[in-house]
Parts: structure tokens; C-alpha cells; sequence
């Protein structure tokens, strides 16, 4: 991405290279997901388990074959932050997740301490930030699946396309 003054944009340690995903609490991933699929083209790219968090994780992308921003619903399966979540705000809009290179780097950059680290979905580093500016919670992901052994989810599907 060239910015209007000609430099790389994401160009520093730590900078956020791209949108990842925008997650949306639901109380049913397959009820949720017909609409984005059926109104929109939109197609099931990953869906899986990450019990340690007590969630399911549906991913949904267009059809471009570029890398791009998913749309990813999140279920709770189990108590936890996303259940209360939507126990206290219903259903919709949980956060914004940046792709970066390095959680380390981008925290630094950031100067938020991270509310730390975890192995999330498709098995990527990620973290939450401490601060919500503007009231949006802001979720990091590394660019690459960590080298953790596979405890990291339930099950991990990649639909057909």
C-alpha cells in the first residue's frame, strides 16, 4: 500500500499489515452464517473449535483470492468472555483484528501491554490489547501459524471452495 506522500505504508517493526478479520458475537454460527452466505456470496473459509477459549470459530470470505479482511463469528460453546459478552450486549460487534508480524513489535509500537498472549484461531499467535480506543476492542494475530503442537483446537476444516 503506497500512502498519498509515496512511502510503504506498514513499513515499521510492529506496524499492522492488513485487517484480518472483524468478529461479530453470535449465539449460532450456522444460523448467522446463512445470511452472510445466502445474501452476500460470502463462503465458509475455516471453522473450528478453540476449546482453552470456549469458543467456535467461523471465518467467512468473498470470493477474491487476494489476501483480505474475513468476516469471523464468534460462538461461545462454553462460559466465558464471549457468552458474557453477549449476555451483557447481545449479539453484534466484538472486535477488529490486525494481521502484524511480530505481537511483540506491535505492542511495543502500539505502548499498550497486551492482555497476553494466546494460540487463537488458525492456530496464530494473537493477543488483545489493554486499551479500546474509540471504544473498539483491538485483537493482534501474527502473520503465520505458530509452532505449537495442534492442542490448539478441536478441529480445523477448511471448506471447499
Amino acid at each position: 500500500m503506497v500512502s498519498v506522500n509515496g512511502t510503504l505504508g506498514g513499513s515499521r517493526p510492529g506496524s499492522a499489515r492488513f485487517i484480518d478479520h472483524v468478529a461479530i458475537a453470535v449465539l449460532d454460527a450456522d444460523s448467522a452464517s446463512r445470511w452472510y452466505t445466502g445474501r452476500l456470496g460470502l463462503r465458509v473459509a475455516y471453522d473450528e473449535a478453540v476449546t482453552a477459549a470456549g469458543v467456535r470459530l467461523m471465518y467467512l470470505a468473498g470470493t477474491a483470492t487476494d489476501p483480505q479482511a474475513m468476516l469471523q463469528l464468534v460462538q461461545p460453546v462454553a462460559p466465558g468472555p464471549v457468552e458474557t459478552f453477549i449476555r451483557e450486549h447481545g449479539e453484534g460487534l466484538h472486535h477488529v483484528c490486525f494481521a502484524v508480524a511480530a505481537i511483540g513489535a506491535a505492542l511495543a509500537m502500539a505502548d499498550d501491554p497486551g492482555l497476553g498472549e494466546f494460540v487463537g484461531g488458525r492456530g496464530r499467535r494473537a493477543c488483545f490489547l489493554a486499551g479500546t480506543p474509540n471504544n473498539v476492542t483491538i485483537e493482534l494475530t501474527e502473520l503465520q501459524p505458530c509452532d505449537l503442537p495442534l492442542p490448539w483446537a478441536e478441529y480445523v476444516r477448511q471448506a471447499a471452495s
